[in-house]
């Protein structure tokens, strides 16, 4: 894979997770399931362009209510942004 084709592939990653994040900004957060994260579980993505993949939390930010989670994607771990709502706790480690 060339440098050009990475960039674009990152670029396009960049632009889904983007949109992927939009949609979910109209839920209403009364109707989420609360959920408990702490930093090295892992969890499964259950909405957006990654769903059922699987990754370890590297990061929390609970004002904002996102998850910093590490994925393996064609090999190489890359770093997801996710809200609480895209992901669900598989294990502890």
């Amino acid at each position: 894979m060339s440098p050009r084709q990475s960039i674009i592939i990152l670029r396009h990653t960049d632009q889904l997770l983007r949109r992927g994040l939009d949609m979910n900004d109209n839920v209403n957060p009364t109707n989420k399931k609360h959920q408990t994260f702490r930093l090295g579980e892992t969890v499964r993505i259950i909405s957006g362009p990654f769903v059922s993949f699987t990754g370890k939390i590297q990061g929390i930010n609970q004002s904002k209510a996102l998850l910093l989670v590490k994925v393996a994607i064609y090999g190489r771990n890359k770093p997801i942004i996710l809200s609480f709502a895209d992901a669900e706790v598989v294990s502890a480690s």
